[in-house]
């Protein structure tokens, strides 16, 4: 291979060589073939999966308790899903290879210097986020494998995972044999998980790679080769696409287990966190697992996110239209943080005013609400009192962010309009096929505007409309409750800055709302901003762009 070539395989090769040592990377281009490496592959792993199996064989004997089948559950389902998995991944390999081969060919390679210099973002944000991932599932495993030595319990011949065997455990060496083969298992498994999902990962990183040298390519382009270039340029976006297909159709089926089990993975071992030790060796383990299964989604949608983001379109031209942008970002960031103060204070407000005007003394709880115990003796009060407000915060929270998400994404919409007005007003009156060009650049980000401001409506109308529902309704409750309250009490306080954030709340999505519905008004009066294009032809083709965002 030439030397001056791009290697793609380079940012990947740790993850190439950790797949290899658990046999899912063979040698050449036609998957598995009668050699040792395959007979290594296959024993391997039905050596590893027999711990799959015990664990398995075992819930049958423990699903009548609940805590110990949350105790054993949680982690049979990551592993289950790690073997479907490595499955999955070897009887396609061949796709694979085939996906490995292409990124060799010529098309694929960056066209210059600047070029390469313009993926090391890229690609160093994969090798980033490979090893934040490995230390995370690293040290959840070790902490794994060690804690029944950690907390004395190897004593009592507890093992790592709960698990039925066919022979007594309880005595040497049987015991420390079952031992190493559940912990050889487990490692086994964490990596070529670990490794598959950093693989599925890196398929996306290229995809958005070969979209930033697409778009460097296009910007690129001169005026004496445009025929020549612009065909190489088609070929190029074809490539990326059936690249992007054959990898959609590998990844989607494992991705879609992986977030399936992922949340009921989270859930019970959530669950588990509740009912251990606190700064225990146990405890610890779970937040480290947990820590694994959050890096796990969030590379996942990381990276589809930047693919997704690959198309530069919505991207500033120059610094004027970067500051043309700065007031809309910046009143959406005052915003968010006045409604962020109204909401934290009054959360603050209505947790602790049982505590601030005494009724604490008798048991009153921040909320009204029926429990199937008596919680007016100690420590059951302290411990609901802790539940209502760790929960009433956990949904404020989130119902906070979700509504100035929807209401990021109405912003986003009015600075995209704000662009491509700016983009119309700057139309160079040049030669026509350097007019077409900047032309068809303009419709195209129309049409991802139109494209982003539907899929947005898609997903929070039915958000709004039980928004607006719901705030109306209890923003009459509240006023009626402030009427029966005594005023300046620490309730009636508790309830105005409560109305306060529910206004603030409806007053988001108007403002937002209306600032996006200002914006698209607002291009019927900018044709003005096409006056000196000279070529009546150009002037009716930049109206009809004008006329459509007002439709």
């Amino acid at each position: 291979m030439n030397k001056n070539r791009f290697d793609w395989k380079h940012t990947i090769k740790m993850n190439t060589l950790f797949l290899k040592v658990v046999g899912l990377w063979p040698e050449g281009d036609e998957g598995y073939k009668l050699c040792v490496y395959s007979v290594y592959a296959l024993c391997a792993n039905v050596i590893v999966n027999i711990n799959n199996i015990v664990q398995v064989v075992n819930i049958f004997y423990v699903y009548t308790n609940l805590q110990t089948l949350a105790a054993s559950i949680y982690i049979i389902f990551t592993q289950l899903l790690a073997t479907f998995k490595t499955c999955y991944y070897a009887l396609n390999v061949k796709t694979v290879q085939k996906l490995m081969r292409n990124l060799e060919i010529d098309e694929f390679q960056p066209r210059s210097s600047l070029q390469e210099i313009m993926l090391e973002s890229t690609l160093s944000m994969w090798m980033l986020m490979y090893t934040v991932f490995f230390i995370a599932v690293s040290s959840s495993v070790f902490g794994l494998c060690i804690f029944p030595i950690l907390d004395g319990s190897f004593r009592e011949f507890r093992f790592p995972f709960l698990a039925w065997y066919p022979y007594n455990t309880d005595i040497s060496p049987v015991y420390e044999l079952t031992y190493v083969h559940q912990v050889v298992s487990i490692w086994f498994l964490a990596i070529a998980n670990l490794n598959i999902d950093a693989f599925l990962a890196a398929l996306m990183m290229y995809i958005e790679s070969q979209c930033e040298i697409l778009c460097s390519d296009l910007k690129c382009i001169k005026s004496g080769e445009y025929s020549h270039e612009i065909v190489r340029c088609i070929l190029h976006h074809k490539l990326i696409i059936n690249f992007a297909k054959t990898s959609d159709s590998f990844t989607s089926v494992m991705a879609l287990g992986q977030f399936f089990t992922s949340t009921a993975s989270l859930a019970l071992t959530l669950f588990q966190l509740t009912v251990a030790d606190p700064l225990s060796t146990e405890s610890f383990f779970y937040i480290f697992f947990v820590g694994a299964i959050i890096m796990q989604i969030f590379m996942y949608c990381w990276f589809g996110n930047e693919v997704e983001l690959g198309d530069r379109e919505f991207q500033p031209k120059n610094d004027y239209q970067k500051q043309l942008a700065e007031p809309t970002l910046n009143s959406w960031k005052i915003i968010y943080r006045a409604f962020f103060a109204i909401v934290i204070i009054a959360l603050f407000l209505l947790c602790a005013f049982p505590i601030v005007d005494g009724t604490h003394r008798e048991f009153r709880l921040p909320f009204w609400a029926w429990y199937p115990y008596n919680t007016k003796t100690s420590p059951n009060y302290e411990v609901t009192y802790l539940y209502q407000v760790v929960s009433f915060w956990m949904l404020s929270i989130t119902i906070l962010n979700i509504d100035t998400l929807i209401t990021a994404l109405m912003m986003y919409a009015v600075t995209q309009c704000d662009i491509l007005s700016d983009n119309l007003k700057n139309i160079k009156n040049d030669e026509m096929r350097h007019f077409n060009k900047e032309l068809n650049s303009h419709i195209n980000h129309h049409k991802e505007i139109i494209r982003f401001a539907y899929n947005s409506n898609t997903f929070f109308n039915g958000i709004v409309l039980g928004q607006f529902f719901t705030s109306a309704t209890a923003l009459v409750l509240a006023l009626f409750q402030l009427t029966l309250v005594t005023p300046l009490s620490s309730e009636f306080i508790s309830l105005l800055f409560y109305v306060s954030s529910m206004t603030m709340q409806v007053f988001l999505y108007c403002w937002f709302g209306n600032e996006v519905e200002t914006r698209v008004l607002a291009h019927g009066r900018r044709i003005g901003y096409v006056r000196h294009v000279d070529n009546t032809a150009q002037q009716n083709i930049c109206k009809v762009i004008v006329s459509k965002a007002d439709s």
